[in-house]
């Protein structure tokens, strides 16, 4: 045998190891597409035999007749360029068997030369198996995240059709606490006053719990007053405690405390739950809330708020589990499904904290959340007391479909001394913010006709004063995604549902304190360079507030409503309207002072007011002024929300 002839065998019985060692489907064939060798795999996953393949056309074997001129024209490439569009590649692609069945295939080849000539070799793994699998695993993803929606939706109707009678009852409760009831009576309201409470946080911790399931709890950090939080807690659970014949403590340090920026939300939910269970659970002595500061730095602060109560205490196996999903502890009355530790401790990993349990039987229980949180630069703002001086004579638009809300929110207004009117619609809304000059709007979200979200937008777009005027969102909907569509639809904030007295007023006398007028220089004085074009404290400060995505939001609406309004007021202009001068510049300067465009809105304050006085000016030059101050605070407002974004 001669060494070109031994070198030739040699060549061969390495390929036929090669493709009968192998566990995917190898053939080789030669330039012309020949099949020059098929392995044991290739027959079994495409059921031809080796002798009866060898020699034939390749494309006629095994390739789907729709896809064999492709084959053709890539070999005739790679013969012309020396590239190909498969080659060296793991590509997937149909193929078919001997009986006609097509099956989905990954292929991989690669171009290998022996003496002299060419030949490819193809490895081919039937992936049937697998893409079934893959589309199993599609259709159950699909069908998690339909059941999932789902429950959303389910969940949102439910917390609407719960939350809607349950403030009514709470409502009408509280009116009852004010009004002239003897001992007995007062006894057996607050009573049902609390069980009511009690009843809202149980549905607030069935939500909360679906949306820890569902990865969509959000925190939302803002500026945070320790002190203050810890004392309104523990005036709220000492008012609860002392029905119980219970006492109370609060522990606070001697020294001035920062601000912090975490999740005032968060954080007072779960401390209102651990004062609630301690009272709960304890029958003689009392509850201590302390909060402890365990180190301060330049930048944040680290401190341990703890509950203390004398009550039956936890054994050790107890304490195993006392954060567990519905569990509840021996003892209580009643109520509870025994969820709020198990979120409480959600909560705590959503602050970046931990909560800690120590416990003896039969001396008590302490709980403790341990958090490390930055300091805020931003000084928080003394809460307003309920100042219903502020609220007289004030006129106050309801919008609310279901009766006896109307009727319970409506006492509440009147009780805090407010004009109120009504309105049972969308439609019927925007129709009276465009004719009666209004100081608040308190809208519910699900309305007929035109819901609050549309109403709102509606009435933003209006002529009149109303068109900047407070509009507080109202609705039984306590999802986070319903207060952004709020803010995002122009309201300037959200109250859920069961509405409180105090939230209510509080809420009010915030938006009734605003200054009616914004302080205005001279135009020429208003013109310096040393007003600001975009006060970037103030936009930082409102997405600290209500977030980024809020923001960015909100400003997109502001600038597409800018092309509108700067038609109108154009065209106004030029034709010395000064009716709809001052309301065009009324309204853009409010959205103006909301953003922090200090320098535009300053001079569309100018200019309301020369046209509420219906004093001459220079129209043609403020509408030039206009519009370069337009672009000026846009591109400012595009290069701050670029940054904010990333």
């Amino acid at each position: 045998m001669s060494e070109k002839q031994y070198t030739k065998r040699s060549g061969d019985d390495v390929m036929r190891a090669i493709a009968e060692a192998s566990l995917d489907a190898l053939i080789t064939i030669d330039a012309s597409g020949l099949v020059v060798e098929f392995g044991p795999s290739a027959e079994d996953i495409f059921g031809y035999k080796r002798i009866d393949v060898l020699g034939k056309d390749i494309a006629e074997i095994i390739i789907l007749p729709a896809l064999r001129q492709a084959h053709h024209d890539g070999m005739k490439k790679y013969f012309a360029t020396g590239r190909g569009p498969v080659l060296r590649k793991r590509i997937e692609v149909p193929a078919v068997r001997a009986d006609g069945t097509e099956f989905p295939a990954e292929l991989t080849v690669v171009p290998i030369e022996l003496e002299g000539k060419e030949f490819f070799t193809a490895f081919v793994r039937d992936i049937s198996e697998r893409k079934q699998k893959e589309s199993e695993l599609e259709a159950a993803k699909r069908n998690a995240e339909l059941a999932s929606e789902a429950k959303s939706r389910f969940l949102a109707h439910m917390s609407h059709e719960i939350r809607s009678p349950l403030n009514v009852v709470l409502g009408a409760l509280e009116l009852l606490k004010g009004s002239a009831l003897d001992g007995e009576q007062l006894e057996q309201v607050e009573l049902a006053h609390h069980w009511g409470l009690s009843l809202s946080q149980q549905l607030a911790n069935v939500l909360d719990f679906s949306r820890i399931e569902s990865d969509t709890l959000v925190s939302n950090p803002s500026v945070v007053d320790l002190r203050g939080l810890l004392e309104g807690l523990h005036a709220g659970c000492d008012s609860l405690a002392k029905g119980s014949g219970l006492t109370t403590v609060l522990q606070l340090p001697d020294r001035q405390l920062p601000a912090v920026y975490t999740d005032g939300q968060m954080l007072r939910q779960i401390i209102s739950n651990l004062l609630n269970n301690a009272v709960a659970y304890t029958k003689r002595g009392g509850v201590t809330l302390q909060l402890r500061v365990d180190a301060q730095t330049d930048t944040d602060l680290s401190f341990c708020i703890a509950v203390q109560d004398t009550g039956p205490g936890l054994s050790a196996d107890e304490m195993s589990e006392v954060f567990d999903e519905f569990k509840r502890g021996d003892g209580v009355l009643a109520g509870g499904a025994g969820l709020g530790l198990a979120i409480c401790k959600r909560l705590a990993a959503a602050l970046g904290g931990k909560l800690q349990v120590q416990s003896v039987v039969g001396d008590g229980s302490c709980f403790s959340l341990v958090l490390t949180a930055p300091i805020s630069a931003t000084q928080v703002e003394t809460e307003q007391k309920l100042d219903l001086e502020l609220l007289r004579d004030k006129r106050v638009l309801l919008v609310e479909d279901t009766a006896a809300n109307r009727q319970v929110i409506g006492a509440m207004l009147h009780k805090a001394g407010v004009v109120v009117e009504f309105a049972e619609d969308g439609v019927s809304a925007v129709a009276i913010a465009d004719r009666v000059q209004l100081d608040i709007i308190l809208m519910d979200i699900r309305l007929p006709k035109l819901d609050g979200l549309q109403a709102t937008a509606k009435i933003r777009q209006l002529t009149s004063q109303n068109a900047a005027i407070p509009i507080i969102g109202l609705s039984a909907n306590a999802f986070e995604e319903d207060r952004t569509a709020c803010l995002a639809a122009g309201m300037n904030a959200f109250i859920s549902k069961p509405v409180t007295y105090a939230t209510l007023v509080t809420t009010l006398t915030k938006y009734a304190s605003l200054p009616a007028k914004v302080n205005i220089e001279p135009m020429s004085e208003a013109c310096s360079d040393d007003i600001k074009t975009l006060d970037e404290v103030v936009l930082r400060q409102l997405a600290n507030e209500v977030g980024s995505p809020v923001v960015v939001a909100t400003a997109g609406a502001v600038l597409k409503d800018f092309e509108t309004r700067g038609a109108v007021l154009r065209k106004a202009l030029v034709e010395a309207d000064f009716v709809v001068i001052a309301q065009q510049a009324h309204a853009m300067k409010s959205a103006c002072a909301a953003l922090g465009l200090k320098r535009l809105a300053t001079r569309l304050a100018d200019v309301e007011l020369l046209a509420r006085e219906e004093r001459a000016f220079d129209m043609q030059a403020f509408e030039a002024e206009f519009d370069s101050a337009v672009g000026q605070a846009s591109a400012a407002l595009a290069e701050f929300l670029k940054d904010l974004s990333s």
